[in-house]
């Protein structure tokens, strides 16, 4: 009863980011899963999915908050937007 148990896995939390978003969801668990039925050695394996983890989905986790944004910004501008009533107008022009 008085021994200390040692846990087999490491728990922690890699991305802040759910199955609803679709990097982590499908592009992360696709890649780490093609990786683990490749030929290579257990360290190169981790060595390639660590930096995977580290610095690639982090980029694009990165694109993806600007590209939502900028969607959102962009429907933001589109429903605050009141086309011009019919008519003629008068436009100035400068010519050089």
């Amino acid at each position: 009863m008085g021994r200390a148990r040692t846990s087999l896995f490491q728990v922690k939390r890699a991305l802040m980011h759910g199955v609803n978003n679709p990097i982590a969801a499908r592009l992360t668990l696709q890649t780490l899963d093609l990786l683990s039925k490749t030929t290579l050695s257990d360290a190169d394996r981790n060595t390639i999915g660590g930096t995977y983890m580290e610095s690639l989905v982090q980029k694009l986790l990165r694109c993806w908050k600007i590209e939502q944004r900028l969607r959102k910004e962009w429907e933001s501008s589109i429903s605050k937007f009141k086309a011009p009533e019919r008519g003629l107008r008068r436009v100035t022009q400068v010519l050089v």
